[in-house]
């Protein structure tokens, strides 16, 4: 691996970072290893920004008397000419690391909260929930807390609050709290469990919302 390619990973570090944040903390499609790479280096793009901005801020007020030169484009077109860089570049790729952090951070709020898609179906434009089936969708809602988990095939039905949720292609997993089991085909109350973990097939139960879960609520 020559030199020009060590540097050029080391200038997308902050795209890296902010690419694998984002990836850990939001629900989207499994990506490949080209889609990876392109939302790398538009985070990187993106996390180089700020610098940019602060250059711009500095080269406006003078008076600071700070000479802050950093400039991706010039250390790239030095790269290709197998030209020295300044160490300085260095500092400015921790310093865009940071703002890397930060900007997934936002982004993934944004996609989270489906912003984009909630303007977009005011504007009429699209319909779209998101990126992420409807399981997660549903899951992930605001008013969904306490629920009723119905499992024909156990005869059992779970009313608990939800904790975590995942889902794979293979398998829908739910984690619930304070949860009451009944049977399933008389709604007779079984027994109390403080948490429990459900694993099964798409399909295998289905998920209602329930109240909010009081001692005098009847049984399901």
């Amino acid at each position: 691996m020559n030199q020009l390619v060590i540097s050029l990973i080391v200038l997308l570090i902050p795209g890296l970072i902010a690419a694998l944040v984002y990836d850990s903390i939001t629900q989207h499609e499994k990506w490949n290893n080209f889609t990876f790479s392109v939302a790398a280096i538009l985070f990187g793009w993106f996390s180089y920004l700020p610098l940019y901005l602060i250059n711009w801020l500095f080269s406006v007020f003078s008076c600071l008397h700070i000479n802050f030169r950093f400039n991706i484009l010039i250390t790239l077109l030095k790269l290709l000419n197998n030209e020295a860089i300044d160490n300085s570049i260095y500092m400015d790729i921790i310093f865009a690391s940071v703002f890397a952090i930060g900007f997934a951070f936002l982004t993934s709020r944004c996609v989270n909260r489906k912003y984009l898609n909630h303007l977009a179906q005011k504007m009429h434009i699209s319909s779209k929930y998101g990126d992420e089936n409807l399981f997660s969708y549903y899951l992930n809602s605001d008013e969904i807390d306490w629920v009723y988990v119905r499992w024909p095939e156990r005869n059992l039905i779970y009313r608990g609050l939800i904790s975590k949720h995942s889902e794979t292609l293979d398998i829908q997993e739910i984690v619930l709290l304070d949860v009451d089991i009944y049977n399933y085909r008389d709604s007779a109350f079984l027994y109390h469990v403080k948490t429990i973990y459900l694993c099964g097939k798409a399909g295998d139960f289905t998920i209602e919302l329930a109240k909010e879960k009081k001692k005098e609520d009847d049984n399901p």
